[in-house]
């Protein structure tokens, strides 16, 4: 429970920054990224915008990707990005999409599809899913992660 709780702890951290963090000035997702999903089914390109210099140079791994709004934008400043997505018609879209970036000369990003609880263990500096119950809980999704990275 006490690391359950540090876990936690750690994650509100992430949001306050995320909260109090300025967007930055020369990269935007809505000019970097042509939306395929809208919100509420991913979120909202004022987030994705907020957590650019936060994923900058850093591993990005994004759960439940959809269309790919989030990570293709993720993406143009991460280190590497990866998507994980367990529907097979999401998937064939990302798949073409990260193909399509890299063809333009856009940074691409890897795409596994698979459910997050069964998928190959992902080393990153960063997990990302936007919340969508039954499955994507916010506790849930943590607890399930972190007992994915330490076994």
């Amino acid at each position: 429970m006490l690391a359950f709780t540090a876990l936690l702890a750690e994650a509100q951290l992430v949001v306050s920054k995320v909260r109090d963090a300025e967007p930055p000035q020369q990269q935007s997702c809505a000019q970097l990224v042509e939306p395929l999903d809208s919100s509420p089914n991913r979120s909202p390109q004022a987030v994705h915008d907020a957590l650019l210099p936060l994923f900058a140079a850093k591993e990005v791994v994004e759960v439940g990707t959809h269309a790919g709004d989030g990570l293709t934008c993720f993406a143009q400043v991460a280190k590497r990005a990866t998507a994980i997505e367990c529907a097979l018609r999401d998937c064939t879209k990302l798949r073409a999409r990260a193909a399509a970036q890299r063809k333009a000369g856009l940074q691409g990003f890897d795409v596994v599809c698979s459910d997050y609880r069964i998928a190959p263990p992902i080393d990153a500096d960063v997990f990302t899913w936007w919340q969508h119950p039954p499955h994507l809980w916010n506790h849930r999704v943590l607890a399930e992660l972190r007992c994915a990275a330490h076994g």
